[in-house]
């Protein structure tokens, strides 16, 4: 009880450590011996916020890092939760992690194993292939809104043969920021190998930066803009529910619409529920989008990129809740 009341006090006091904050929501993946984890956790004091994330299992930890167990449990303490066995390829489909949205999600050094020579194609393939698979699952946990994916990784050559940010761009994010990794920024973090003959030994990090990507605000999905969660709660929550769906082309009050109007599309989505023989209106969510030139009031296929990105995913959105609305849960 007494260290729950210290988590609660702790938390009230916003603490920071190089690029994450106490109030941060914090995926770690493909943790070694859980040193880095654990820095965070004790510069913020608690780790509530905190899911951190190892291949390895259990027994495997134990084996291959001397301080692994009891940096867990330090961990576990301060209030993280520690998971084993997930890999950063499928880490999406997880039933401990697809229900979460993260913050900041981090991956230091990924690595696909030592199977041949860092400088072979075959071995670079299989890293690239590592952090397409990580990509496209970071996109599933991440919150679209503010969510940031940092990925540490070593400069020259070998290591800018993977493509980092390219593999990154074809998953939907855009580079902020590639700032200088130091391992002075995080005391206690011990970079293992965690893979060869001698996998508890450090290893030269030399160059490196912490990438940091956030989602193309014009890449992302519907169910990023209104939440799908969300959408099914409100039709599931009660049999004699309804949907009304509005999609409007809304102007600035005393202006006509032209070419350079501000008019955005605009959908609303609305639940009607009898009560007591009146029907209620009971608003659910809106969202507008982006100015589209529409000044006839009709919908003519925008000429811009993303404009007419943004009309294909209203049209999506208007389909999905017309299929929701009439086809009713069980």
């Amino acid at each position: 009880m007494d260290s729950f009341i210290d988590h609660e006090v702790a938390a009230s006091v916003v603490k920071k450590r190089r690029h994450y904050t106490s109030k941060q929501r914090i995926l770690l993946v493909g943790e070694g011996d859980f040193s880095f984890s654990l820095s965070l956790a004790t510069a913020f004091g608690f780790a509530t916020g905190m899911v951190a994330t190892s291949l390895d299992s259990k027994d495997r930890l134990a084996y291959k890092y001397c301080s692994a167990t009891s940096n867990v449990e330090r961990l576990r303490q301060l209030g993280c939760r520690v998971l084993h066995g997930i890999d950063a390829t499928t880490m999406s489909k997880n039933l401990s992690l697809r229900t979460n949205k993260f913050d900041r999600i981090v991956y230091n050094f990924p690595h696909a194993g030592f199977i041949c020579s860092e400088t072979s194609a075959f071995q670079i393939e299989l890293h690239k292939h590592l952090l397409m698979g990580f990509f496209e699952n970071a996109r599933e946990l991440l919150s679209h809104s503010h969510g940031e994916v940092h990925v540490t990784h070593k400069q020259g050559h070998p290591y800018s043969k993977w493509e980092l940010e390219k593999i990154a761009e074809k998953n939907g994010f855009v580079l902020i920021e590639a700032s200088r990794f130091r391992l002075s920024d995080y005391p206690g973090y011990l970079n293992k190998r965690g893979a060869g003959s001698h996998p508890d030994r450090t290893f030269y990090v030399g160059k490196a930066s912490t990438f940091r990507f956030k989602m193309d605000a014009g890449l992302l999905d519907w169910p990023d803009l209104i939440s799908l969660q969300m959408v099914y709660e409100c039709f599931a929550e009660t049999g004699n529910s309804t949907a009304v769906i509005k999609v409007e082309v809304m102007e600035d009050e005393g202006t006509e619409a032209t070419n350079d109007s501000d008019e955005k599309m605009c959908l609303t989505v609305e639940r009607t529920k009898p009560v007591h023989e009146t029907l209620v209106h009971r608003p659910v969510h809106t969202t507008s989008f982006p100015a589209i030139n529409t000044p006839d009031k009709k919908c003519k296929l925008p000429e811009d990129d993303k404009s007419t990105a943004i009309l294909k995913l209203l049209i999506k959105m208007v389909k999905f809740l017309v299929r929701v609305c009439f086809h009713p849960f069980h």
